[in-house]
C-alpha cells in the first residue's frame, strides 16, 4: 500500500540544473533512503515536476524505474516510465476528490 521513492536533497527544478548538479543531488537522496529497512528504491518524483530528457535519462542511470511528474492527467495506455502524470490533490477537498475520481472513472 506504501512505496517510498527519491525526490532530491535540497529540491532544485532539476531540469535548470546540470547532469552533475542533478545526479549527486538525486544520488544522495538515493542514498538517505537506501540506509532505512526498507525495500531498494526505485522511483523518483521530479521536484515541482521539472524535468527534461536529461533528468529521466539520469533517473534510468541511477537504477530507478520510474519518475513520477506533476502532469495532472491520468496515466494513458502507452506511457514514458520516466514520465508518469499524476494528480494533485493537496489542495483538494473531500468533495473535489471524490468528484475527480469520478471523472476519471475510478469511483462512482
Amino acid at each position: 500500500m506504501i512505496t517510498i521513492g527519491a525526490h532530491t536533497r535540497t529540491h532544485p527544478q532539476l531540469s535548470r540544473l546540470s547532469a552533475g548538479r542533478q545526479r549527486e543531488d538525486r544520488a544522495s537522496s538515493k542514498a538517505t533512503f537506501e540506509n532505512w529497512p526498507a525495500p531498494p528504491i526505485d522511483l523518483v518524483a521530479y521536484p515541482a515536476g521539472a524535468h527534461d530528457d536529461r533528468t529521466c535519462a539520469l533517473a534510468a542511470e541511477l537504477g530507478l524505474r520510474a519518475g513520477f511528474t506533476t502532469w495532472p492527467r491520468v496515466v494513458p495506455h502507452r506511457f514514458d516510465p520516466f514520465r508518469i502524470p499524476r494528480i494533485d490533490i493537496e489542495t483538494q477537498d473531500a468533495r473535489s476528490f471524490a468528484a475527480l475520481l469520478c471523472w476519471y472513472g475510478v469511483a462512482r
